[in-house]
């Protein structure tokens, strides 16, 4: 499998005030990060050069720990809004 420029797509991202504090971010960024993610993939799975499987997995290894600390950021807010007993 192999990727060229015609698969080749990125995303944006689009922050929209909704009248108060909150900001609200697309999903377009999401979208970003899963191209990160699944191309690092297909250059460790397909890369010839060891230096482009090192790539691949560094571009793995820093998606999946962006990912994972928005899980962590994320529940971090949500433990703020909870009562305390």
């Amino acid at each position: 499998m192999t990727l060229d420029a015609a698969n080749d797509f990125t995303g944006a991202v689009s922050l929209s005030n909704t009248g108060s504090n909150n900001v609200i971010i697309d999903d377009a960024n999401n979208l970003a990060l899963g191209t990160v993610t699944v191309g690092g993939d297909f250059t460790v799975d397909n890369a010839g050069t060891m230096i482009a499987r090192a790539g691949g997995f560094f571009a793995v290894v820093l998606a999946s720990i962006n990912i994972f600390g928005g899980f962590v950021v994320t529940q971090r807010m949500l433990a703020m809004y909870k009562k305390k007993k």
